[in-house]
């Protein structure tokens, strides 16, 4: 897998992209858990060479819940992912890595790169 970062030369939407968008107001150690866990359940398990892996973060649970909602409206193949260790409050999502970015890029507005330097 290929990580995201930015890649000028890199001028398609036609690429085999794994998004996954994890919870930022929780420790870097149980983002990483909630992440892998997310990739994993989302993906079918033989993610093809050369898909761009794209972590994003999430600043709370409820805006991870109104994207969970959104998916399953629009009938995007996703992996939500439930910590019972918390009251199984939503942790992170997977979409399943798609080829063409257009398609859930609308639903991804408003959530940054995992560690850009304005999450904290």
């Amino acid at each position: 897998m290929v990580i995201m970062s930015a890649c000028p030369y890199i001028d398609s939407h036609i690429v085999n992209t794994h998004y996954v968008i994890v919870r930022t107001d929780v420790p870097p150690g149980v983002q990483a858990a909630m992440l892998i866990h997310a990739a994993g359940e989302s993906s079918s398990g033989v993610v093809p060479r050369g898909t761009f892996a794209v972590a994003l973060g999430s600043p709370s649970e409820h805006l991870l819940l109104k994207l969970e909602n959104r998916l399953m409206l629009e009938k995007v193949s996703h992996a939500a992912f439930r910590e019972p260790d918390r009251d199984n409050q939503l942790m992170s999502i997977g979409i399943e890595p798609v080829g063409d970015r257009r398609v859930v890029r609308r639903f991804l507005k408003g959530f940054t790169l995992l560690g850009a330097s304005h999450e904290e």
